[in-house]
């Protein structure tokens, strides 16, 4: 399996992201660059694009997600290990 990784910072920037998905490949998505608005605008287009391709998200943190195509399974158990160890705050 191939994961890519992916910090868009235009909108057509976004839309690699969803190219990735239609491949096959999962996607770490980090949105921490971006200024809220385009944030919010990116992160709708991927997220609607996502779920016609009935993909799945994950948030890892505020601003970093994992998306897989479908039939690609997240585990969410590597989040709740990172919160207990305040990995988050570093």
């Amino acid at each position: 399996m191939f994961v890519s990784i992916k910090e868009p910072l235009t909108y057509e920037d976004a839309k690699l992201v969803l190219d990735d998905i239609m491949e096959g490949k999962s996607v770490i998505l980090n949105l921490e660059m971006l200024e809220q608005d385009k944030k919010t605008q990116i992160f709708y287009f991927v997220s609607g694009g996502l779920y016609s391709l009935k993909g799945t998200i994950q948030n890892v943190t505020k601003d970093i997600f994992v998306l897989a195509p479908q039939g690609v399974e997240i585990d969410g158990a590597i989040k709740s290990e990172i919160s207990k160890t305040n990995l988050y705050q570093i």
